[in-house]
């Protein structure tokens, strides 16, 4: 029956069964050598053999039709029965009572009434008009033989006939039967065929493939995958590491096969990959979705393969493929691309990972053990980070640790700018002023004796060590040991004295430039010739000596 209600037939045609009327139909049987159907206004037809009136049904509107092999039986609306065709055996002699359900067979009938039990008539041959207690949900009438499915447990159950194995049904559950010459054949409840008896034609190996889904973990040890189906009910089943779920007499069809997405937690499997054999190419995988799409063919057994990684830190990422498998870092951020996502790496922005191993890490950001990030030496080990200069390399490998521009192999002083060298041998350091090299800029030497101020200990001269000197660069002017307000000079032209002489601090030479004496607590100090001086009281007694 065409979708749109109109009939089509196939196969022998010898008695015009294969031939159909025009119209709309919405149930159709076809018996031994006639079929019979019912049309959308409930009113039967049927057309092919008729020498025994199987083909010339009775009036009236009828919900359902049975075509056997020399009479046919029909369901009224109603629920009551009605034969036609072949008397024998009584098999057009239906009982009273309401049906849901007609099945006409060789030489005998059975149905199914509304209550669920089962009745049937015609030929007692091999028991197949005897059928068993309980209720159904459907019968089906073969030659000598009758198979039904129960509505408590929906097993099928066979009874007449089995010198062939047709009424020995497998195991399992079934929503549908239908009951041949020396076969069976049912529709499992999980969509599968089974089919058993006489297979001498191939009648009983059912057409379509077979499915088999397999679960695979690495490490071997997952269990409980769910999935979902819709191959056949109840459309969800589970598997463990190397177990499979087998669908066998599928029909031929496309089904989708998906692995349920679980929540993520530590230690748990990740979904990897989903590989599909498929003979004919025609399956595919779509990984992000998790699921597999079967496109089976008639005899085709296609295999597909659900392949799971640990996931040990459950940040989604499969531990063969994260870059930190113990700590949960699901954007995976490398900044230092060296293969250790900056989650675990203990030197982030380092891809050597503190290549001096001395606790610091190049660049910022680090873990335990390190101690600390942005090391100045990055190839040579220092723990204490020293960096005298504040350049960017610390003291450990910079060849200049003060900057004054000269390598701390030939610097006086490595760690001080302004002491490196004396290229002019003038005693003041090069570096002395400026901080880096330059002779010419180098000092003063105030008392002219060849060595510069700042590495002479008595800048003037005068005997008096410049941290005890009131000026220690005026010879004239140094301290006043006898405390009486003159200060304690030298005396030029009286040849070098061992130090200040304080009987001699309050007179002046005729020789020279006059002296005078300052007030109080003012050092003494050569004038100026036409230049007034203020003097202390003792000189103005004392007079010029």
């Amino acid at each position: 029956m065409m979708t749109d209600g109109t009939l089509a037939c196939w196969g022998d045609n010898g008695w015009g069964q294969a031939t159909p009327p025009g119209g709309t139909f919405s149930q159709v049987s076809g018996g031994n050598a006639h079929t019979c159907g019912v049309r959308t206004d409930g009113t039967l037809a049927c057309w092919g053999n008729n020498d025994n009136g199987q083909a010339t049904p009775p009036g009236g509107t009828f919900s359902q039709v049975s075509a056997g092999t020399y009479h046919s039986c029909g369901l009224r609306t109603e629920g009551t029965l009605a034969c036609w065709g072949a008397p024998d055996w009584g098999m057009t002699t239906p009982p009273g009572g309401t049906f849901s359900q007609i099945s006409a067979g060789w030489v005998h009938t059975c149905g199914v009434r509304t209550d669920g039990t089962l009745a049937c008539w015609g030929a007692p041959d091999w028991g197949m008009t005897t059928p068993p207690g309980g209720t159904f949900s459907q019968v089906s009438a073969g030659l000598y033989h009758t198979c039904g499915v129960r509505t408590d447990a929906t097993l099928a159950r066979c009874w007449g006939n089995n010198d062939n194995g047709q009424a020995t049904p497998p195991g399992g559950t079934f929503s549908q039967v239908s009951a041949g010459h020396y076969h069976t054949c049912g529709v499992r409840t999980d969509g599968t065929l089974g089919c058993w008896g006489n297979n001498n034609h191939g009648q009983a190996t059912p057409p379509g493939g077979t499915i088999v889904i397999m679960k695979v973990t690495g490490p071997a040890g997952g269990s409980g995958f769910g999935f979902s189906d819709n191959i056949a009910a109840p459309n969800s089943f589970s598997l463990d590491h190397g177990s499979a779920k087998t669908f066998s007499n599928v029909f031929t069809d496309s089904y989708v096969v998906i692995e349920n997405d679980p929540q993520v937690t530590p230690g748990s499997f990740v979904l990897t990959n989903i590989g599909c054999t498929d003979p004919d190419g025609g399956s595919s995988v779509d990984l992000g979705a998790r699921k597999a799409t079967v496109d089976l063919d008639v005899g085709e057994t296609v295999t597909c393969t659900f392949i799971n990684a640990l996931d040990t830190d459950g940040d989604g990422v499969p531990d063969e493929g994260d870059n930190c498998p113990l700590a949960s870092n699901p954007d995976q951020t490398d900044t230092d691309t060296d293969g250790r996502g900056d989650a675990c790496d203990v030197c982030a922005n380092d891809p050597n990972d503190d290549a001096d191993s001395d606790g610091i890490c190049l660049g910022s950001g680090y873990l335990p053990p390190k101690t600390g990030d942005n090391d100045n030496c990055p190839l040579v080990a220092n723990t204490d980070q020293t960096n005298t200069d504040g350049d960017a390399q610390g003291d450990a490998c910079d060849a200049d640790d003060d900057n004054d521009t000269v390598l701390d192999a030939t610097d006086t002083d490595p760690l001080d700018p302004y002491v490196c060298q004396d290229v002019d041998t003038d005693t003041c350091d090069d570096c002395s002023v400026l901080g880096y090299p330059n002779a010419s800029q180098d000092g003063t030497d105030t008392d002219t004796y060849g060595a510069c101020n700042i590495g002479d200990p008595d800048d003037d001269n005068d005997t008096v060590a410049d941290g005890d000197d009131t000026d220690p660069l005026d010879a004239f002017v140094c301290q006043d040991l006898d405390t009486d307000t003159c200060d304690v000079p030298r005396w030029p032209g009286e040849g070098l004295r061992e130090g200040p002489s304080p009987s001699h601090d309050g007179r002046a030479r005729s020789w020279g430039t006059p002296r005078y004496l300052p007030a109080a607590g003012q050092g003494a100090h050569r004038g100026t010739p036409g230049t007034t001086h203020a003097r202390s009281l003792a000189s103005q007694q004392a007079g010029l000596r």
